[in-house]
């Protein structure tokens, strides 16, 4: 890979937008070349104007000269015409402000007669003045313009420069306080010195002479520190030495542009035709050079890159088919890779899946994103969508995710955990409000569903803003619901019986059935298990039962239990029980065993107990 330029990344070194502003306007060519001179080991090659304007200049005077004429050999006549409206220290910001005149810089006599009768033979006069009076200026042709691009942009060059000698010379470089940092001396130095030849580092054989035990023991600590620190933050050599290798056998620019952006990239990846038209290229030409690019990875994988084919194989057995991608960094860091978006981290990361967004779930990452949400969709809508959460994450965990990634990646599903279930509340809202009366045991109303399908209780919901109406509308319809009190809706399979407003039909006559208090406060009430309650007959309670439940009169109370609801009503006929055969038959009771229902008038859930006629009896 063509490096071009010693980069430092510190706060001082001007970056390219301070030296020219107006990328926008160079021909892709151009900057496709910008791209090779100023790309950087770790760094993805930036051709699109935002990001290349970002880039660091060299700090070698050849490889900043080589920008500096890129850049005026791109801003030829017609591409002159699109800066006209814009001053020359807005293009150029280098020279703003500066002292002097033009007459310094290699400027043929006859422009710099021109530029003298105009005002403008200083930095300060052609400064203001925009391109286009410039260019329209009597004795200004093309060759002309590009005569005077050229010595803007080398003084522009030569004022970068003199501005970080102004620093070197005795002046330490400050952060916004004034302070002089050290630290960011050391990583500038630290930096050009491993740009220059990572082998022959006179500043990391210095530290690790200080760090010998003849030297004083402040000195040997501070030393050891040091080199701890950059044992930490240095990369494996070996897996990233060859990832740069494999990236620099890639080809131009182009080709490294193209396998980035298409294979590599893993945020909003761009189209082939919307690269071709970013590049100046068909779509069939994006397609063979990624398909070229591939077949050189594929050559130089196979040609000594055991180092970065082994770092990739142990980062998938860590990771596992999906990882969120804040795991993703941790675990990179803790194996001396760098961050995202490095694209030697990418390249390792490709041959370990390759890894790719899951759509819907930001910031997780998966080999196989579709057929992951697929394949946990489909096991969560198991038993009708109604699951225990320990099964549910044994069955995520069976898709390849780590253990302890399962739970968080169920927190990322449309479900509500209640009471140790899963409870899917995706589908119709019908569909979600038999999971929902399934996973509560206990009739609700179309607006407490709506809520407790979302999680919430305003009209943010999955059914829309008409919600309540609609679903109240839907359940009436549907068979599998019963309303069982006014907008109050439970299960037919619960067997409960519908709201009318006199006593129900089913309701047998007889005496009511024993009840009393128990000690822990509850009021109990027992059922005798005959033919009638097993076919799903209700049965009179005692109006004092009733009274002490909270039951007024011409209304009805569910009392949710594990096996469904059972409910009680003050009608005008007098009160009575409802059909409590679902409970009976969950609980396997048979003719002549009985029930004791423990009412709870406070939180509306009764405890089922039941009592057998052999225990009775004895």
């Amino acid at each position: 890979m063509a490096t071009g330029a010693l980069v430092v990344e510190a706060a001082e070194q001007p970056r390219l937008v301070d030296l020219f502003c107006g990328s926008e306007v160079l021909g892709v060519e151009t900057r496709l070349r910008l791209a090779m001179h100023l790309s950087v080991p770790g760094h993805p090659v930036c051709f699109r104007p935002p990001d290349l304007e970002t880039r660091r200049l060299p700090l070698d005077p050849a490889a900043r000269a080589a920008v500096g004429s890129t850049i005026a050999e791109g801003l030829t006549w017609d591409v002159l015409v699109h800066l006209a409206p814009r001053s020359f220290d807005a293009v150029f910001p280098a020279i703003a402000g500066r002292p002097g005149g033009l007459a310094a810089q290699r400027v043929p006599a006859r422009l710099l007669a021109v530029l003298e009768r105009q005002g403008a033979a200083t930095w300060t006069g052609l400064g203001v003045c925009t391109v286009g009076d410039v260019c329209g200026w009597s004795g200004i042709g093309p060759a002309a313009a590009a005569a005077l691009v050229y010595a803007v942009i080398e003084a522009g060059i030569g004022f970068l420069a003199q501005d970080a000698d102004g620093r070197d010379d005795g002046k330490p470089m400050t952060g916004s306080g004034g302070v002089a940092d050290p630290a960011g001396d050391f990583a500038v130095l630290l930096a050009y010195e491993r740009g220059r030849d990572p082998e022959k580092g006179q500043l990391y054989t210095a530290i690790r002479a200080l760090s010998d035990p003849s030297a004083p023991a402040p000195v040997r600590a501070a030393a050891q520190r040091l080199l701890d620190s950059l044992a930490a933050a240095e990369p494996p050599a070996t897996a990233l030495g060859a990832a740069d290798r494999v990236l620099g056998l890639l080809g131009d620019v182009r080709d490294r542009v193209v396998f980035e952006q298409v294979v590599l990239r893993l945020d909003d990846p761009p189209t082939p035709a919307g690269l071709a038209a970013e590049l100046g290229i068909s779509s069939g030409r994006v397609r063979d050079l990624r398909r070229r690019a591939l077949d050189r990875v594929t050559a130089a994988l196979r040609d000594g890159a055991t180092a970065l084919l082994a770092a990739a194989e142990a980062l998938a057995a860590e990771l596992g088919s999906v990882v969120p991608r804040h795991a993703l960094e941790s675990l990179l860091g803790s194996r001396g890779l760098p961050t995202l978006p490095d694209p030697r981290s990418l390249l390792v990361l490709w041959l370990a899946g390759p890894y790719r967004p899951v759509r819907c779930h930001p910031g997780w990452l998966a080999t196989d994103p579709d057929g992951l949400v697929a394949a946990t969709r489909l096991l969560l809508a198991e038993d009708g969508g109604v699951r225990p959460v320990d099964h549910v994450v044994k069955d995520i965990e069976r898709l390849g995710l780590a253990a302890d990634l399962a739970s968080a990646w169920l927190d990322e599903q449309p479900v509500r955990v209640h009471e140790g279930l899963a409870v899917l509340t995706t589908g119709g809202p019908a569909v979600a409000a038999e999971r929902a009366l399934s996973a509560t045991g206990r009739s609700m109303t179309a607006e407490a569903l709506c809520a407790w399908a979302t999680g919430s209780g305003g009209e943010r919901d999955l059914f829309g803003a008409t919600a309540a109406a609609g679903l109240r509308d839907t359940l009436r319809r549907d068979p599998r619901f019963v309303e069982v009190g006014l907008g109050c809706y439970a299960l037919v399979e619960w067997g409960a019986l519908p709201y009318h407003d006199d006593i129900p039909t089913l309701v047998e006559v007889g005496r009511p059935g024993e009840w009393g208090r128990s000690d822990d406060g509850r009021w109990w009430l027992q059922v005798p298990i005959e033919d009638h309650v097993l076919a799903g007959a209700g049965a009179p309670v005692s109006a004092g039962l009733v009274e002490c439940l909270g039951v007024p009169r011409r209304a009805r109370r569910s009392f949710s239990t594990r096996y469904g609801p059972v409910m009680l009503t003050h009608d005008a006929a007098g009160p009575a029980r409802g059909s409590v055969r679902p409970v009976a038959l969950a609980t396997g009771a048979a003719v002549g065993d009985s029930l004791l229902l423990h009412f709870d008038p406070d939180d509306g859930t009764a405890a089922v107990e039941v009592v057998r006629a052999t225990a009775a009896a004895g």
